[in-house]
């Protein structure tokens, strides 16, 4: 399974960055579990059993750390912008 650390590296690899996530979900979708990383206002879906990119798109106006979970956001305020 891949961790939250890994849907990270994936997003940022992805996007070419290596800003902080503003927020990521895990959930099913695809059929599968998905991670949903959103970095500087862009979201990259990754496999969460294998960690490949799936897709990344840019936010629509209003979308953004509002609709994540709520165990993820403070995971990731927990964590903090210098541990990644």
């Amino acid at each position: 399974a891949v961790t939250l650390y890994q849907a990270v590296a994936a997003a940022q690899d992805a996007l070419g960055v290596t800003s902080a996530p503003s927020s990521a979900e895990l959930y099913s979708g695809y059929g599968n579990p998905v991670w949903e990383v959103v970095i500087d206002n862009r979201e990259v879906t990754v496999d969460a059993d294998t960690g490949q990119v799936l897709g990344t798109e840019p936010l629509a106006a209003g979308a953004g750390a509002g609709n994540a979970g709520t165990a993820t956001v403070a995971l990731i305020e927990q964590i903090g912008p210098d541990d990644w």
